[in-house]
């Protein structure tokens, strides 16, 4: 079984908001936009933006090939 699917059967009683728990485990509250880590969550987000474009120009040059 992979990882997201023992994840998904581990939090089989939560709720999509997060409030229902199961079996009196509570859930850390989601990623927030609090500011604590701003530069870090623009330079992840960078980071993902870049390997989008390359993926896309990697597939652009092999559809002309």
């Amino acid at each position: 079984m992979d990882e997201q699917a023992r994840i998904m059967q581990a939090l089989g009683g939560v709720s999509l908001a997060g409030h229902s728990v199961q079996g009196g485990m509570a859930l850390p509250p989601p990623h927030g936009h609090d500011g604590t880590d701003g530069d870090g969550r623009k330079q992840d987000i960078g980071d993902i933006l870049h390997q989008i474009m390359t993926i896309t120009d990697q597939s652009l040059d092999e559809a002309q090939a």
